[in-house]
């Protein structure tokens, strides 16, 4: 068995796994998306401001429902929102 034929293997295997490294990061860097300045998603200001305060979006959503459908159907929508906010406070 001839080693300096198996080092100049070993050796052109790492060179060759470098440099396909060194292109993926490439390829990986040039199809990321380019960070927003405004702070990425949600792009919109309404539902960021929304998604902010899920309070105030609970009753804005729990009024126009009442003002829609009247308050007899609002009732069970309201008692859900309340469930769902209890479960999302215990995660």
């Amino acid at each position: 068995m001839n080693t300096t034929a198996d080092l100049a293997l070993v050796d052109s295997r790492h060179t060759l796994r470098r440099r396909m490294l060194a292109q993926r990061q490439l390829i990986a860097f040039q199809l990321e998306p380019v960070p927003s300045a405004d702070g990425g998603y949600p792009r919109s200001r309404v539902v960021r401001y929304l998604v902010d305060r899920p309070m105030l979006a609970a009753g804005l959503l729990a009024s126009l429902a009442t003002l829609l459908a009247g308050t007899r159907f609002v009732k069970p929508l309201i008692a859900v929102l309340a469930l769902t906010k209890i479960l999302r406070a215990t995660r």
